[in-house]
């Protein structure tokens, strides 16, 4: 979107639709209090959540290090977005977090026994309690009400739903890696991250399409020199060592400036050559998240259906499809569109090139076209070029 200030509303009416599908309180009253009405009482006895029987739990020390962490943070300067907060309360070493010096804040990693999605939720219902509040200007920043303020300084009780979180989610501290991650220089694997995003939304293409987050962590471990070293690792092709390799080469070359090297034990090797702590994560390219989204596609479920299954977006399965076409998982796209609709979106790639990113080729296409089609026919196009 070019126009930045329709960008900025999109975004802050987007963060708007998060917040209602997160939302603790009963349906009808915060789609009444949207449009200027109240309804009179807190329970309408007919929506999800009036009928869910969650009962509030003391939530106090949890709310306590949330609304400690956004005020230290905004003291120090800027306030920053809400996941900025959950990285910095997390324990999170990325080049943002460093470079701001928030590392050095004492709320930094207080809350690292907790996943994201936990803060996340914990930080929607403060907002929806008038604790803290979402600026206006489509910054999507947040900082303490004169209410969150009080609150926090005279120690009162925080009586909160408990927070919503996927099963299998784990919590993750700053120090230890999650199990099955290759252990790596995890500051210098956050470096990394930073700088694949930069480069895919340069792109405005997904973060995997630069590099997966196995080829990051090996890189990570084995901070490649030269462009022997980098094509070495594990997802790095000759494709990608030419349009990537200047640039996560020097970034590697920068870290060790200022750090020092580590050393880590060898990745053991299972009886099929793969490495025993990233099997049951990684196959073949593709992670078990994304072979089952494959496995349900194969038996016959739709994509929305899929996306009900596993309480995911439908950007997330079609995200996981692609990933499995460009490892060679799967390539028959006749169920998402026939030979000839492949063939006109092959025109539009080749018309004004693949690196352009996602937009053009929409554009190209008469914006006819769905990017969830154009993801997966890149992907064919890459996996048949790999």
């Amino acid at each position: 979107m070019e126009d930045p200030v329709a960008a900025q509303v999109a975004e802050h009416q987007l963060q708007q639709m998060a917040g209602f599908g997160e939302d603790f309180r009963c349906r009808r009253v915060a789609l009444l209090q949207y449009f200027g009405e109240n309804f009179p009482d807190e329970n309408c006895g007919s929506c999800d959540n009036c009928l869910d029987g969650t009962k509030e739990e003391d939530m106090t020390e949890a709310c306590q290090k949330l609304l400690s962490c956004v005020y230290r943070i905004n003291q120090s300067g800027v306030p920053m977005g809400l996941r900025y907060v959950i990285d910095v309360l997390r324990g999170s070493k990325n080049a943002k977090i460093l470079g701001k010096g928030h590392d050095q804040l004492s709320t930094h990693g207080i809350g690292g026994d907790q996943p994201v999605e936990y803060w996340s939720s914990l930080g929607r219902q403060l907002i929806q309690k008038g604790f803290m509040v979402l600026d206006q200007e489509g910054y999507n920043t947040v900082r303490m009400t004169e209410k969150g303020m009080h609150d926090l300084r005279a120690r009162n009780t925080f009586l909160m739903k408990p927070p919503r979180v996927k099963d299998g989610v784990k919590p993750r501290s700053s120090d230890r890696l999650q199990s099955g991650e290759i252990e790596c220089d995890v500051g210098l694997f956050e470096d990394l991250r930073e700088l694949r995003k930069d480069l895919a939304d340069q792109r405005e293409v997904p973060p995997y399409v630069i590099f997966g987050d196995i080829a990051l962590r090996l890189m990570a471990r084995s901070y490649p020199s030269n462009d022997e070293e980098f094509l070495a690792v594990p997802g790095v092709g000759e494709k990608k060592l030419h349009e990537f390799g200047g640039h996560f080469l020097c970034r590697i070359a920068q870290w060790l400036e200022s750090n020092e090297r580590k050393s880590f034990s060898a990745i053991e090797k299972d009886s099929q050559g793969g490495s025993s702590s990233t099997r049951k994560r990684i196959v073949g390219g593709v992670s078990s998240s994304q072979l089952e989204t494959l496995s349900l596609y194969n038996s016959g479920e739709s994509i929305a259906a899929i996306a009900r299954i596993r309480d995911l977006a439908e950007s997330t399965i079609r995200g996981h499809l692609a990933q499995c076409v460009e490892a060679g998982k799967w390539s028959d796209l006749s169920r998402e569109m026939d030979a000839a609709e492949q063939e006109k979106i092959l025109a539009a790639i080749e018309e004004v090139g693949e690196d352009a990113g996602l937009r053009p080729i929409f554009e190209a296409l008469d914006e006819m076209v769905d990017y969830g089609k154009i993801r997966l026919v890149l992907a064919l196009k890459n996996q048949k070029s790999s």
